[in-house]
């Protein structure tokens, strides 16, 4: 577009919405960042049937950082990286280290960015009895310590940010009782609650299905709006554009979640074929909310 035509363009703007508001909301551009996640640059290609992995994929969190920055450099609006605890801060996928992490956090400012939101990684091996559910006390166990280790993180060397999404299940009615998975959850949430400053934000994300391909501990806003609220005041729902059965109107859950005053967060992602088909371009409901 030509400079005559954005002029055009923003006369026309302001004399709709008047100038401060324009110029209120171009201050805003200006400063909006988009935090990137660091497993989008790992080993992530072939879909979910496939084994094609796409050349030049990074193969650890620093290769991660090096494409990052990259990522940064030429939009300059990305300077905020998302890591995963089990991915990013272990070298052996079951422990992470806080001193792992101060030095991904000391690798990141050496490339121009900064931590972001903390994820716990509770996918990994001896995940498949479930995480924050899981029947299996050693298990559970695990997953609230890795958890609590997050909070530590995000408080001392991010921007106080955790972010919890669960693959907890189940694949066939009767294979695990409902009832005791959503008690488990919430009672591993009030522990993980009480050792997590309440300087960190929580935000608890769901997702319609999947893994199990039956039942969801967390498979929609409501069941996560209230594990946030048995969590505490610091926590919150995190809408993933592409965690939504088709044609839901995600622009009411906004609304919901905004008239009762809840935190919250977005992943950018779509839904064409199902559900998280890990799609990046804008999605049209953000335009709607």
């Amino acid at each position: 577009m030509s400079s005559q035509n954005l002029k055009f363009s923003l006369n026309n703007l302001q004399n709709e919405f008047g100038v401060e508001r324009i110029e209120t909301a171009i201050a805003a551009v200006e400063k909006f960042e988009v935090e990137v996640p660091s497993w989008i640059f790992g080993q992530f290609g072939g879909g979910r049937f496939g084994d094609y992995m796409p050349p030049g994929f990074a193969r650890d969190i620093f290769e991660k950082l090096d494409d990052a920055a990259l990522v940064n450099e030429l939009t300059g609006a990305s300077a905020q990286i998302a890591t995963h605890t089990l991915w990013d801060f272990s070298d052996d996928g079951l422990d992470a280290t806080f001193d792992k992490a101060a030095e991904v956090k000391k690798a990141a400012e050496a490339r121009g960015l900064r931590l972001g939101s903390i994820n716990p990684t509770y996918f990994l091996q001896g995940s498949h009895t479930g995480s924050l559910s899981s029947y299996d006390d050693a298990v559970r166990e695990r997953y609230v310590e890795q958890t609590i280790l997050s909070g530590k993180i995000a408080e001392e060397l991010s921007n106080k940010l955790l972010s919890l999404w669960l693959p907890d299940g189940s694949n066939y009615p009767g294979q695990l009782e409902l009832t005791k998975l959503i008690d488990n959850t919430m009672d591993s949430l009030k522990r993980i609650a009480k050792q997590v400053p309440e300087s960190v934000r929580v935000l608890i994300e769901y997702k319609v299905f999947e893994p199990g391909t039956y039942s969801t501990v967390l498979a929609d806003w409501g069941s996560s709006l209230l594990m946030a609220q048995a969590f505490g005041p610091n926590a919150g729902v995190l809408i993933d554009m592409g965690h939504h059965y088709h044609s839901t109107n995600i622009e009411q859950i906004v609304a919901r979640l905004v008239t009762m005053k809840m935190h919250g967060g977005f992943h950018f992602n779509t839904r064409y074929a199902a559900d998280d088909d890990h799609s990046v371009e804008p999605n049209p409901e953000m335009a709607r909310i």
